[in-house]
């Protein structure tokens, strides 16, 4: 691999070599197109190589030149094409920030997520592991599971997705809605806890709130209509809490909302409440699963 200089004057008459592949770092040129990060690091892959011969995974920076071994656990290469290809490339810093879902075909038994404390984490299975930043979400086979450090908003607003939609966010329309946020007035941010989502102006299509823009949505309103406040508290309790009404619980979201609390305050307060997170931690395949409690 190599580069051409670009001088004053022109391009320099010869190039310089950065890297010659032979042995552990890759038998064969790269194959495909580098792709470069928001660094300016580049990335490649070799068909041959390595260690075990399965070829490697290279990054070129500025600090050098590394290299990862592409083999599964029992030592065989990959299928380039391959579904084992799509879901595990030991080493990798996965995906851009904040845009997309991260697929795995396989079922999430099979893994383990694991916090780095920097915000990044680790999704480990047998014989490998993936360096993971910037992901929103990961989807494996039986569910996705949306990454959220504990008590931020990323995990507040996947949350009203269960809450006034009765589903797992989509990654496009979960970045949007934690950009809307980012940019809504100092005094709405100020709110504590998730309440901010609900109690003050985003911004949004005039001064909605956040959570606002949930229940005005198209979505909401084709699947619910208008609904009486019994029937939006019940269906909270069957959309967050996956069960009937407490009648003590009951009558108390009614007498609040009687009283001029906002449904978008009730929303807030069924949808990020420590018996949701704790459901949603859990994570089953139907509902909004978060990575574990402090894993990010």
């Amino acid at each position: 691999m190599f580069e051409i200089v670009k001088t004053s004057t022109g391009y320099a008459s010869t190039p310089t070599t950065l890297v010659s592949f032979s042995g552990d770092n890759g038998v064969d040129p790269p194959r495909g197109s580098l792709i470069a990060d928001a660094a300016g690091d580049l990335f490649g892959t070799t068909g041959r190589g390595g260690a075990n011969g399965d070829g490697t995974v290279f990054e070129l920076s500025n600090t050098g030149f590394q290299t990862s071994v592409v083999s599964n656990a029992s030592g065989k290469p990959r299928d380039p094409g391959g579904t084992q290809r799509q879901h595990r490339r030991p080493g990798r810093r996965l995906r851009h920030p904040q845009s997309e879902s991260e697929p795995i075909a396989t079922a999430s038994s099979a893994y383990t997520l694991s916090p780095n404390g920097d915000g990044t984490f680790n999704v480990a299975t047998t014989g490998s592991s993936d360096h993971v930043s910037g992901v929103l979400q990961v989807a494996f086979s039986d569910k996705t599971v949306t990454v959220a450090q504990t008590n931020s908003q990323a995990e507040y607003i996947a949350m009203l997705y269960q809450g006034a939609l009765d589903r797992t966010p989509d990654a496009p329309g979960l970045a949007s809605w934690i950009k809307i946020y980012a940019a809504a007035p100092a005094s709405t941010q100020a709110i504590p806890g998730a309440y901010g989502l609900s109690d003050g102006s985003a911004g949004y299509n005039g001064s909605l709130s956040l959570a606002g823009g949930f229940t005005n949505s198209p979505e909401f309103m084709a699947k619910y209509g208008s609904l009486t406040n019994a029937q939006f508290v019940t269906n909270l309790y069957a959309n967050v809490l996956d069960r009937p009404p407490d009648t003590a619980g009951f009558n108390n979201w009614i007498s609040l909302l009687n009283s001029g609390t906002s449904r978008e305050h009730v929303l807030v307060g069924f949808a990020d409440s420590a018996e949701a997170i704790t459901d949603a931690t859990m994570g089953s395949p139907a509902r909004v699963a978060l990575t574990p409690r402090g894993c990010c």
